[in-house]
């Protein structure tokens, strides 16, 4: 194309093709000036989320290690209540051995006292 063609067909498409043309050339310094900040904002964030990551890399070990040595102490009480629990019911087996025994005494003591009472009466 030739300049003179170029100016026959902006003639041809008179005012409209320059206000078109006016804002494409504004959209376009637009989007230079914003897009190039954008893009520079988005890479620094992408950058810091890169250090982030590289940051919490030992976290996950170290929550590993902290949780596996909770799960073991966890385990530890456990098996300690299950001890106290089984000393107790022991115990109670124990004692209820003895007031069987002690009920039973009771009982002959009181069928004796019964009698003797009924005897003196």
């Amino acid at each position: 194309m030739q300049w003179t063609e170029i100016f026959k067909t902006l003639i041809f498409w008179g005012p409209g093709a320059i206000i078109a043309a006016t804002i494409i050339f504004a959209l376009y310094k637009l989007a230079d000036k914003y897009l190039g900040e954008f893009i520079r904002a988005q890479q620094g964030q992408a950058e810091s989320l890169a250090r982030l990551a590289q940051g919490s890399e030992g976290l996950k070990e170290c929550i590993e290690t902290f949780c596996n040595r909770d799960n073991g102490e966890h385990r530890e009480m456990t098996i300690l209540l299950k001890v106290l629990v089984e000393k107790i019911e022991c115990i109670d087996r124990e004692d209820g051995d003895r007031h069987e025994a002690i009920a039973k005494q009771l009982r002959d003591i009181s069928q004796k006292l019964s009698a003797h009472i009924e005897e003196s009466t």
